[in-house]
């Protein structure tokens, strides 16, 4: 049995003890400036990889992540024009205050009044308090008022329903002439002459 202060060697015989485990004590770590050296050599040379993209400065953490719902800020509480996408295969025209969204781009519009254009004419009906989803939305934007009158001076406001109507019958026209456009299209593949009129 070995005391616990004994200093633990390996004796060959003559008395060296291990030559091995001395050379590693004696071995003192490398300094900074040494291991500074050692590291600007390797990376002398190792060949520059153009794959690595170089660091970029770190941004300050901001508390509120930016997104595009995020610039509707500056719309509330503030008269808008929302432009839809409509069952109806046309696009449909909201005015109203918008008092709220969210950061799905949904927004709640108040006093808000559906705009129908036609032609020359258009009709408008009153719809109150609307919520909107985000995914339905086409163009979100402030209005001008005074621009707003100034284009509607060249209009005629008719009553709503007559404007659906018009509304109506004007795509019926528009998809006749698309499908007789189409047919003539098809009957130049085949090699006949056509005009439109």
């Amino acid at each position: 049995v070995t005391p616990l202060n004994a200093k633990h060697h390996t004796d060959d015989g003559r008395g060296k003890g291990n030559n091995k485990m001395n050379n590693q004590q004696k071995q003192s770590p490398p300094l900074p400036a040494q291991q500074q050296q050692q590291q600007q050599q390797q990376q002398q040379q190792q060949p520059p990889s153009s794959d690595v993209a170089p660091q970029q400065p770190q941004v300050p953490y901001c508390s509120v992540p930016w997104s595009a719902s995020a610039s509707l800020v500056d719309c509330v509480d503030r008269r808008v024009m929302v432009i839809l996408r409509d069952v109806r295969g046309k696009l449909k025209h909201l005015f109203g205050i918008m008092r709220s969204f969210d950061q799905f781009g949904s927004v709640v519009l108040e006093d808000t009044v559906e705009r129908v254009y036609a032609g020359n004419n258009y009709g408008e009906r009153r719809v109150g308090l609307y919520i909107i989803r985000g995914e339905n939305i086409v163009l979100l934007g402030d209005t001008d008022t005074e621009r707003e009158a100034q284009a509607h001076s060249a209009l005629q406001r008719v009553p709503f329903a007559q404007i659906l109507d018009e509304e109506l019958a004007q795509r019926q026209r528009e998809e006749l002439v698309c499908r007789a456009q189409h047919e003539l299209v098809g009957t130049a593949a085949l090699g006949f002459d056509f005009e439109f009129a």
